[in-house]
């Protein structure tokens, strides 16, 4: 069962419970309501191994540089968000977004 159905299932049963019967027409009308208005169900992915293996590779680089001594603690806190940002655009860039539409068409 997808996460959808999952939702529509416990939106049928509420309103079940509080309709006396007419829930699944209810639950519908609500599902494609929150639709319109774009809501979205937050999805568990995997990250893109590129993506992941070359943050992972930076950002133990950066750790390295400040045991080392070579960058200063601020330096390494500008250094490692900016890291996080550069993943995060490669990830945007990429289309990535860990998220579904709550009605499946």
């Amino acid at each position: 069962m997808t996460k959808q159905e999952e939702i529509r299932e416990g939106l049928i049963e509420i309103c079940r419970e509080r309709t006396s019967g007419a829930g699944k027409v209810l639950a519908g009308e609500i599902l494609d309501y929150l639709h319109s208005q774009g809501v979205v169900i937050k999805v568990d992915r995997e990250l893109p191994d590129d993506v992941l293996i070359d943050f992972s590779s930076n950002m133990e680089s950066a750790g390295k540089k400040f045991i080392d001594t070579e960058i200063t603690y601020d330096a390494y806190v500008e250094l490692t968000n900016k890291l996080a940002l550069e993943a995060d655009k490669k990830l945007t860039l990429a289309g990535y977004g860990a998220v579904e539409s709550l009605v499946e068409k």
